[in-house]
């Protein structure tokens, strides 16, 4: 047996206050049962991460032992391990965003050495689930892989395509990992965005829900998949629906998507107005279901959502309607009407790649600004709560306190330069393959011109 993803998911809750208080043999409560801590990092270690067992008529059951790992511990964490253990956190996650390399792997495998001892201690167990939220991810996952652990329940695994293509994550891990892993995120990806890979992440079965909310608790899981019925009832959007859920829940979510809009907007005529504004909101979600969150599932169980490569995730491969229709008719052409075909089909590749990566970039830098918007408000807030501090404080212990939380320190600009100088590049190499295709498509015309004339 092994511990269901919910299980997991309620232990992640307990995982940064436990690791620094809770010691080999006591007892920790989540989601409504009781754990005995196996092993902990302790209160002095970077990364925060417990084992535990279930308690199964009053006596642990090391037969079903989960390794938690949770995620950076950012400066001023109320659950940190102080400032320093904070600091170099966090700066084991800028590294990990750029490279892929996780620092964290080896505390996680230091633990599950120390797990595996503990165990033989009380007379042998076995290690049936593995767990990671943020940068604990992709060293979760390593870990899991090389010691087959049978079931590993990711959260928002942070840089984990650059672990894959940085080689952290091998070929053989993904492998191992896409039969293996379940890993949780939301669509927005709140503060994976931020990582060199944009919050793509190409190993496990990766189930995305609506929002942008980078907690364990974000997504709603019942047993080892999403609460399907949750999302439906409230009208949103997750991996593995069906088409007729997607549906459903598009209809309450476009009602309720117009209801907002005629409440913030007084001086429209909402009844007027209501219907087509609902049919708009519930065409567009249908529309792009399957590019947001994966294909439908069929009536007899979910499928998600599986990010392939970086194209995929930037869903440049959708390449429009105009496009399958000219290879439809390409197939039944032949001759002169299969050249002129080809020529209108690399004319419409070449648009529609141009079209899918401009609204790529757009929504990109859009999603930054308001990010760095976020944060600096943040910062301010922290400085806020920094000088009200001051009757306690001197200066001195005020300004130390308040230089970590600097935006200047805070924000990663060389992550954003990054991020300017990866889409600049990638617009370079959409505009010369797209110039390509045009001038073959010149080329097709010219070598039989007379046949596509007569086509025409």
């Amino acid at each position: 047996m092994a511990l269901t993803d919910e299980q997991i998911q309620d232990i992640q809750q307990q995982t940064k206050e436990a690791s620094s208080t809770k010691e080999p043999g006591d007892v920790i409560k989540a989601g409504g049962k009781q754990y005995e801590v196996v092993a902990s990092t302790g209160p002095d270690s970077v990364t925060q991460g417990i084992s535990v067992a279930p308690i199964v008529k009053g006596e642990p059951d090391y037969s079903q032992t989960a390794i938690v790992v949770a995620g950076t511990q950012p400066p001023n964490d109320e659950k940190g391990n102080g400032l320093g253990n904070e600091l170099d956190s966090t700066f084991r996650a800028i590294i990990q965003s750029g490279t892929g390399y996780s620092i964290q792997g080896r505390d996680v495998e230091a633990l599950y050495q120390q797990t595996e001892a503990n165990l033989n201690a009380h007379g042998g167990g076995e290690i049936t689930n593995m767990s990671g939220h943020s940068q604990a991810g992709p060293a979760v996952a390593k870990v899991a892989a090389n010691h087959n652990v049978d079931r590993v329940t990711n959260f928002s695994d942070w840089g984990g395509g650059m672990a894959y293509t940085n080689g952290y994550i091998s070929e053989e891990d993904k492998k191992y990992l896409d039969k293996h892993a379940h890993i949780y995120s939301d669509e927005g990806n709140a503060v994976t965005m931020f990582a060199k890979d944009g919050g793509w992440i190409p190993y496990g079965d990766v189930r995305e829900v609506v929002g942008s909310n980078h907690g364990t608790d974000h997504a709603h899981i019942k047993g080892n998949s999403l609460d399907i019925d949750y999302y439906v009832k409230h009208g949103q959007l997750c991996s593995g629906m069906t088409k007729d859920q997607v549906k459903k829940a598009a209809r309450l979510k476009a009602k309720n998507e117009t209801d907002d809009f005629i409440k913030e907007h007084p001086e429209v005529d909402g009844e007027r107005i209501r219907k087509d504004k609902e049919k708009a909101y519930y065409d567009s979600y249908v529309k792009n279901y399957e590019k947001e969150y994966g294909p439908y599932a069929n009536e007899k169980g979910g499928k998600s959502k599986q990010t392939s490569s970086l194209l995929d995730s930037w869903e440049l491969h959708a390449l429009g309607t105009k496009v399958g229709g000219l290879a439809t008719l390409l197939g039944a052409a032949g001759g002169g009407q299969q050249i002129f075909l080809k020529t209108e089909m690399l004319v419409a590749l070449a648009s529609q790649a141009m079209a899918q990566f401009a609204g790529f970039e757009a929504k990109l830098l859009a999603e930054l600004e308001e990010a760095k918007e976020e944060v600096r408000r943040q910062c301010e807030e922290a400085k806020q709560r920094c000088l009200q501090a001051g009757p306690h404080l001197s200066s001195g212990e005020i300004e130390a306190l308040m230089t970590p939380i600097q935006f200047e320190h805070v924000w990663d600009s060389g992550a954003e330069a990054d991020i300017r100088a990866m889409l600049q590049s990638l617009k370079s190499q959409m505009t010369e393959i797209s110039t390509h295709l045009v001038t073959s498509a010149e080329r097709f015309s010219a070598s039989d011109n007379t046949a596509a004339v007569q086509f025409m």
